[in-house]
């Protein structure tokens, strides 16, 4: 089995595996989410269940003190990685590098909300919205 092949397994194990977890705990709606809405790509759960399943990294990230703007540049390089394996022909390298490098652009948004947050109140929440909990 080839590394193109792997590397798409693993998008698929991972997007399965966050599906059936979020599944199994109905989580309350993001307040990011819910103010501005879906898009034309993704409905509003299916960004819930990307913030839920991102956010073990992000407090792990919050935790090592990473600013939104390294998770932007790494995020960068990562895409630029990206478009390095589609020239040479190994799309699921590509395609995983992509995965990785949008993940790290919903975490540096979410955590920039999440240092505006801190600012205002006073205090760091990793709760996700503020509310009432969701009928998911």
């Amino acid at each position: 089995m080839g590394i193109d092949r792997l590397c798409s397994l693993a998008i698929l194990a991972c997007l399965a595996s966050a599906a059936l977890v979020y599944a199994r705990r109905c989580r309350s709606p993001f307040v990011r989410v819910e103010r501005d809405g879906g898009s034309p790509l993704l409905s509003r759960s299916t960004m819930n269940v990307g913030y839920w399943a991102l956010q073990p990294l992000g407090a792990y990230l919050v935790h090592l003190r990473v600013s939104p703007d390294a998770i932007t540049l790494g995020s960068l390089a990562l895409s630029m990685a990206s478009a390095g394996f589609v020239v040479a022909g190994h799309l699921g390298v590509a395609a995983l590098l992509g995965a990785v490098s949008a993940c790290g652009d919903a975490l540096d948004g979410w955590w920039r909300e999440q240092r505006t947050r801190r600012r205002r109140r006073g205090s760091f929440s990793m709760q996700p919205s503020i509310g009432t909990r969701s009928s998911c």
